[in-house]
């Protein structure tokens, strides 16, 4: 059994806030889903946070022949120029490369996130995952999966393609189905 856990807002989150949660089996199908106060979470379950669409920045990249420790110290010199600020704030982690040598790099605040674990932590809970929104969402080869809450969406579009978006409580135009 794994908890999954969709966090607020990582400038929101606090010890005392209302989070939605799913207990999640070995074949990771949810068989429960509630919500609860982070101190109230059902107890000795593993966690696996999915960070808010509003805190992750998913960039596709190009990333080098490398692997481990190498490519993690490569990563942030590949997004370092489509992002403002300082590249030494932030974690980045990619995806498997495709078959065409993409990836998809996920970039989030650094200090943001340590904070996070740190809630978490001080609940005497594990994180084993921190995961961005669009691949907590199930993959289905035949059609995207959609999730909206909070004035920001998820959008999973393939194994390992996402993307993310704020605005309101609708689906925006460019992902509606129309006949």
């Amino acid at each position: 059994m794994r908890l999954r856990v969709w966090l607020p807002p990582l400038t929101e989150l606090r010890n005392d806030s209302v989070v939605t949660f799913e207990v999640l089996d070995k074949g990771r199908q949810v068989q429960h889903r509630d919500t609860s106060r982070i101190s109230e979470l059902p107890k000795n379950i593993e966690c696996e946070l999915v960070l808010h669409p509003i805190d992750v920045v998913l960039l596709e990249i190009r990333p080098p022949k490398l692997r481990g420790s190498k490519l993690a110290a490569a990563l942030p010199s590949l997004v370092e120029e489509r992002l403002v600020g300082n590249v030494d704030d932030i974690h980045v982690v990619a995806t498997p490369v495709a078959p065409d040598g993409t990836a998809v790099a996920a970039v989030v605040d650094r200090a943001l996130l340590r904070r996070a674990l740190d809630v978490f932590t001080r609940q005497k809970r594990r994180a084993l995952a921190a995961v961005p929104s669009p691949f907590a969402l199930g993959f289905d080869s035949q059609r995207w999966r959609v999730r909206i809450r909070d004035g920001a969406g998820s959008v999973r579009s393939g194994p390992v393609s996402g993307v993310t978006f704020s605005g309101g409580e609708e689906v925006p135009i460019e992902l509606q189905y129309s006949k």
